[in-house]
């Protein structure tokens, strides 16, 4: 999963699906029914200290939040 790990609904099914993240690499969003990868993002190039999933414009689906390494960007 990497070393940054959340929980997010991102198709709004209500099952929280699983959202891993190396240091270095792309983020991954595996199933949380099935445990098997169902989509990558590109990372940011410095690296990803924070990770965090919330439901911001309360349109029924999480958004996920990637907190940049070297320079605290989100």
């Amino acid at each position: 999963f990497g070393n940054r790990i959340t929980l997010a609904d991102t198709d709004g099914d209500d099952v929280p699906e699983i959202v891993g993240a190396p240091w270095f690499g792309a983020i991954t969003i595996y199933d949380g029914a099935l445990h098997s990868p169902v989509g990558q993002v590109a990372t940011i190039p410095n690296g990803v200290e924070a990770l965090w999933a919330a439901d911001v414009d309360q349109n029924g689906t999480d958004e996920i939040y990637v907190g940049e390494g070297q320079w605290g960007k989100i």
